[in-house]
């Protein structure tokens, strides 16, 4: 009896009940073309809140800070009440290859407390790992090592050598109080940004 084949109605009845109903397929259609609107909807979006964080970029990275600082003004209330300060802020960044040099330059100002060291030991036992803290330079342990400066860090110690943000930059520049950014040991250790926010109050 197993070699005997299925009647052919029983066959088309099986397959009719593995495919979906003729209903269901309009719906999920509908429901492919509704996503396929939302992803079109969210790309268009997508774009226009680029060119809006564009557009607040330029307004408050430049024209505005420009038309205050022109005229020697940090801040200003307008008639509407509305406060709008404008401040001078900086990015910087140190890359692999300006690290080497970066601490080099800490060291020669004696400023090396800013920097963060990081060691990596491999699996050992446990007493092991606990004696290493107390006889480090008697072990001869392999190890990774790596220096670096925390960001914020990094940020607020180039503020303070360039006197970003400082009314009187200019005048501790002449002084030598603080160094220009263009300066080429400031190259030669760090990519440096500076730009100016604005704040509405």
């Amino acid at each position: 009896m197993s070699g005997i084949d299925a009647p052919s109605f029983l066959k088309e009845d099986a397959r009719q009940a593995d495919e979906p109903a003729q209903s269901e397929l309009e719906q999920l259609e509908e429901l492919v073309s509704e996503l396929q609107d939302v992803e079109a909807d969210i790309a268009r979006l997508e774009d226009e809140l680029s060119a809006r964080k564009a557009k607040r970029q330029v307004l408050g990275q430049d024209r505005i800070p420009t038309l205050l600082t022109q005229h020697g003004l940090s801040e200003v209330r307008l008639r509407s009440g509305k406060k709008v300060i404008v401040k001078e802020d900086a990015s910087v960044s140190v890359p692999p290859d300006k690290r080497e040099s970066f601490f080099a330059f800490l060291k020669d100002r004696d400023e090396e407390d800013i920097i963060k060291l990081q060691v990596a030991f491999g699996r050992m036992p446990q007493e092991k790992f606990e004696a290493l803290f107390d006889f480090l330079n008697s072990y001869e342990y392999e190890y990774d090592q790596e220096r670096n400066v925390h960001p914020s860090t990094l940020k607020k110690y180039f503020k303070e050598l360039l006197g970003v943000g400082d009314e009187n930059k200019a005048e501790g520049i002449a002084n030598g109080r603080y160094m220009r950014k263009e300066d080429p040991r400031i190259q030669a250790i760090a990519n440096v940004f500076t730009y100016f926010t604005t704040k509405l109050k």
